[in-house]
């Protein structure tokens, strides 16, 4: 799909691509409020830069917009997402007098405190005072006349925060659209994004987009709106191959090689992986449980799509731990399921990162559960006992499993499934 011209983002100056049908199916929505809009997709996929693009259009067309982030603190500030966006409403708000009810918010948003009534008594009981709040929120939305408000990162969402934004969206001031964007595999298990009870109202419009990975089109389209001419198509082939369709990949490493003089594809393939998504990988493992640390680190150095039995046996727990600890890596969206029964890193880069996580003797040891594993198979899976044994250090074990590799391959012995690992 042809590059689409828009803002761009982050001062990061790229262009917006591959995501036409899914701004239009958000545009389309909001321009019919009252409006609901959930935005949906992995780390790095691109959910903001097309909240982003949707808004932009609609401040050219009169929509005031405000913003406001989750955050992953451990106690976060009830309600802070709303408040924070809200803050941002004083030159919008009308001259006649807001309705009593906004004067619930004024010890909330001091700033904007003589623009709002006075504050009403204090409630008696945590409930009835939530329900103020609410109230407060939507009189003021309703002042505002036509509004969006984005709540981003809505997994870091607290309970407080959660709730208001249920209430508020099954009773929506009608020139008002609310646009959430989320990680479903960061939601607690099992949970919504705006609660289990919330249904879309009577008379409101909304959508539920799903983002997926750009494909090599698009990447090549991103690519030679950065590059220019030096975006040759070997070139965005890596490219397209390291960053698997995200975004956040394709863009650093664009970065990366926008600010070099020599652009050489034998470079990116060996260039470390982008820092927004070490670090993204990096947040996840820190938050594994014991025997979900255990068997992503056997699926690193296996690096292979591999079963819980094999997984089990390199990292060295029993059939139960095993179990729980893949459940746990697949929650945390570490792993995925490749095939029936086969396992595997959602992105090869992603597996790079969780191998370096691994302490240098560790990793040793696991390679070599791993070779004392794949010898009790047959016929031997040379090529991957190979690697393991180069990875323990042992340069002529390394040689002499090359060697054999080759013999077996000459004889017609190499089987499709004796994957190199990468």
């Amino acid at each position: 799909m042809a590059a689409q011209r828009g803002s761009q983002g982050l001062g990061r100056g790229f262009a917006f691509v591959g995501r036409r049908l899914e701004l239009d199916l958000v545009l389309a929505a909001i321009r019919q409020p009252p409006a609901v809009v959930m935005v949906e997709g992995d780390a790095g996929m691109g959910k903001s830069r097309l909240v982003r693009e949707a808004t932009t259009i609609l401040k050219s067309e009169g929509w005031r917009v405000m913003t406001g982030f989750c955050h992953p603190l451990r106690e976060p500030l009830p309600y802070g997402p709303v408040i924070d966006a809200l803050g941002k409403i004083g030159p919008w708000l009308p001259d006649a007098a807001l309705p009593p009810t906004t004067g619930a918010l004024a010890p909330l948003l001091p700033d904007l405190a003589d623009r709002l009534p006075p504050a009403p008594a204090k409630p008696q009981g945590p409930g009835a005072a939530r329900h103020q709040v609410v109230q407060a929120v939507r009189s003021v939305l309703d002042a505002v006349g036509r509004a969006v408000l984005v709540v981003e990162d809505l997994h870091w969402v607290d309970d407080a925060t959660r709730e208001l934004l249920l209430l508020l969206a099954r009773d929506l001031p009608d020139q008002f659209a609310l646009v959430v964007t989320y990680r479903a595999e960061d939601l607690p298990p099992g949970a919504a994004a705006l609660g289990a009870a919330y249904r879309p109202p009577p008379g409101a419009s909304g959508t539920a987009v799903r983002l997926s990975p750009l494909t090599r089109t698009d990447v090549a389209d991103l690519a030679g709106a950065a590059l220019g001419a030096p975006a040759t198509p070997e070139l965005c082939a890596v490219l397209h191959r390291r960053s698997e369709g995200l975004p956040l990949v394709a863009e650093e490493d664009l970065i990366t090689l926008r600010d070099q003089v020599c652009r050489d594809v034998a470079e990116l393939e060996r260039a470390e992986v982008p820092t927004g998504l070490r670090e993204a990988v990096t947040e996840r493992l820190t938050a594994l449980s014991p025997a979900g640390a255990a068997i992503v680190n056997a699926a690193a150095v296996l690096a292979v799509p591999s079963t819980e039995t094999l997984l089990a046996e390199v990292a060295a727990l029993n059939a139960d731990e095993a179990a729980d600890g893949l459940i746990d890596a697949l929650r945390a969206a570490v792993l995925r399921e490749t095939s029936n029964g086969y396992y595997a890193f959602r992105h090869v880069l992603a597996q790079q990162v969780a191998y370096r996580h691994i302490p240098g003797p560790r990793r040793t040891r696991l390679h070599q559960r791993a070779i004392d594993h794949l010898q009790t198979q047959d016929p031997l899976p040379l090529v991957q006992i190979a690697h393991h044994t180069l990875a323990t250090g042992d340069h002529q074990g390394w040689l002499h499993r090359i060697e054999q590799a080759a013999d077996q391959a000459v004889d017609g012995g190499q089987r499709g499934g004796d994957a190199v690992p990468g």
